[in-house]
């Protein structure tokens, strides 16, 4: 019969099962706002950086606790250095927040504009080089509840399968309007299968794109509740200095990217961004995946031209043999566009559905995108 007992793990309040000689998932409880500590998560002191190093079983998580912190919310972290998760199957939630006031994940959609409330702030010390704030390096990794901001590259970097990113501010001030912006993405995800990227993400303000999918092994990306490119109420222009969202096959395949849903709860508003609002280039392999339900040039209602400054929707093959193929674009709001409302750039097998392109979300106001409603060109290759 095994001997079973009850073990206080390094941290200010966690309590473990543990079996003699087997790992066990550790809760990890950070009450330090310093960077980066003295190495060791204890109930004296336990950074941010000490937590994310004292990874080391499946199951782990990351949780704060500033009951006795003399400072108020919300609470900056200034990091040194990126802070690279390389355990798998670990949570860090911003949202379990002991002393921390009011703090939620939005309980509304990205066309109502969320009322999350955040109370952890993350960004780049002066003495900060590397390129994202969070590196993910492993599998299953959820990441919610942050205001990640100020990077001198990314926000956040995924490099792994199965990630789950949440109720998260990335580019903006953590109350959700204008912050420092990250330099680059606000999120760069490569090589990474299975993404989940929502809901409650707002992603605006950041010198090049809102999120950035490339490489052939991140099929199945899904995005789905998010606004990006305006504040937290879906009313005010912030707008990410390049592309809302860009998907690329490079030399590969990506397979069946999701963006929005079938419902409106998981549609995505994506406006006043300063190129497309939704690029996807070359080998994308729908798989008769959907577009659906995003507002993508509009306010959140859907009645204010905040337009993309390029196209609402852009789909381009680099090469006659390597095309976005097989996508399903239904209920999507694409108006106030800078060009045409959706460039198909040699493509194949492209079906629309109850779209409004260039009007309100009611279909009975003009909001007209700057070019054409949709544009199909083929330069001599054929569609």
């Amino acid at each position: 019969m095994t001997r079973q007992f009850w073990a206080v793990t390094a941290s200010l309040i966690a309590l473990t099962f543990v079996v003699p000689g087997v790992a066990h998932a550790a809760t990890y409880v950070v009450n330090s706002i310093n960077e980066p500590g003295d190495g060791t998560c204890d109930a004296l002191e336990c950074t941010l950086r000490e937590a994310v190093d004292s990874l080391s079983s499946t199951g782990d998580e990351i949780t704060f606790n500033f009951a006795f912190s003399t400072s108020a919310p919300p609470f900056e972290i200034e990091l040194d250095s990126s802070l690279v998760i390389a355990q798998d199957d670990i949570t860090l939630d911003g949202l379990q927040c002991v002393g921390c006031g009011a703090v939620q994940g939005t309980t509304t959609s990205a066309a109502d504009g969320f009322d999350s409330q955040l109370a952890i702030r993350i960004i780049a010390s002066t003495v900060f080089t590397d390129n994202s704030l969070i590196y993910i390096d492993a599998d299953d990794v959820t990441v919610r509840g942050l205001n990640l901001d100020g990077s001198p590259q990314w926000g956040m970097e995924i490099e792994g399968d199965d990630p789950v990113v949440e109720d998260c501010y990335i580019g903006t001030s953590i109350d959700g309007d204008l912050g420092l912006g990250n330099l680059d993405d606000g999120i760069n995800l490569h090589e990474a299968e299975d993404a989940t990227l929502g809901p409650g993400l707002l992603i605006s303000g950041n010198g090049d794109n809102g999120i950035s999918i490339y490489d052939s092994d991140s099929d199945d990306p899904t995005i789905i509740g998010n606004i990006i490119g305006l504040d937290v109420t879906a009313t005010t222009a912030l707008g990410n200095a390049d592309f809302g969202i860009i998907i690329s096959g490079n030399n590969g395949s990506i397979q069946s990217p999701d963006i929005g849903g079938a419902t409106p709860d998981l549609g995505n508003v994506i406006s006043a961004n300063g190129e497309d609002g939704i690029y996807l280039l070359s080998n994308i392999d729908g798989n008769q995946s959907l577009i659906g339900n995003n507002r993508i040039g509009t306010n959140g209602a859907g009645t204010v031209d905040l337009g993309n400054g390029a196209y609402g929707i852009a789909l381009y093959s680099e090469f006659s043999n390597v095309r976005p193929r097989e996508l399903d674009f239904e209920d999507n709001v694409i108006s106030g566009n800078g060009l045409a409302g959706v460039l198909g750039w040699r493509c194949n097998d492209l079906d629309f559905f109850g779209n409004f392109i260039g009007t309100d979300a009611s279909g009975t106001a003009n909001l007209g995108n700057d070019g054409e409603g949709i544009y199909l060109y083929s330069n001599n290759f054929g569609l």
